[in-house]
């Protein structure tokens, strides 16, 4: 009887959930990135910091605009609200903002709970808009041994680069040029082509 007390102790401490401090505040940063194919990406967020690899196709992405709404309060966190795509949340977004050149948002100073947060604008060549989704502050760690205040979140949007038409035309008349030819470059932010 002894053995199972001391046992049951022991395993319920290395799986004690911490208590979540009330008298925090916590912070969300979004960090937005624009991707050529979205089934690279397939990992569900941890709210914990990752490495994004920046490449060509996988780069920060500038003037995506997020509003975020309170759903509830601390007895919400972590509980099945359903479905973020098919929730309409009541009343107004109590923040939005827009990502900087660096791809980021950030808002702090949030009252703890569970917030949606929804992409409302975002550049012409993005394809694919995140779906909105459901945030907890705090949210546990991926040990579930901690409460993580400064959540960070990585949605990824689509993009594509549509194609250039181009129609050679007589300066004087605006009648078409038939036969005219055309190179075309690509420059890069650096200014080289």
């Amino acid at each position: 009887l002894m053995f199972s007390f001391i046992l049951g102790f022991y395993i319920n401490k290395s799986y004690a959930s911490p208590v979540i401090d009330t008298t925090q505040t916590g912070s969300l940063t979004i960090y937005k990135y624009e991707v050529a194919d979205l089934s690279e990406f397939t990992t569900p967020g941890t709210g914990e910091t990752e490495t994004v690899t920046t490449t060509s196709t996988t780069k920060p992405l500038q003037g995506v605009k997020f509003e975020i709404y309170k759903v509830g309060g601390v007895s919400t966190i972590q509980t099945d609200s359903g479905d973020p795509s098919s929730y309409t949340p009541s009343g107004s977004a109590i923040t939005n903002g827009t990502t900087n050149s660096s791809g980021v948002i950030s808002f702090s100073g949030l009252e703890l709970g569970r917030y949606y947060v929804k992409e409302v604008e975002a550049p012409e060549n993005v394809s694919t808009r995140t779906a909105p989704f459901f945030v907890d502050i705090p949210m546990t760690n991926t040990n579930g041994t901690d409460w993580i205040y400064d959540v960070k979140a990585y949605p990824k949007n689509q993009t594509v680069y549509g194609s250039a038409v181009l129609t050679k035309v007589d300066a004087n008349t605006d009648e078409k040029l038939p036969g005219a030819k055309f190179d075309l470059h690509q420059t890069e932010l650096n200014g080289t082509s």
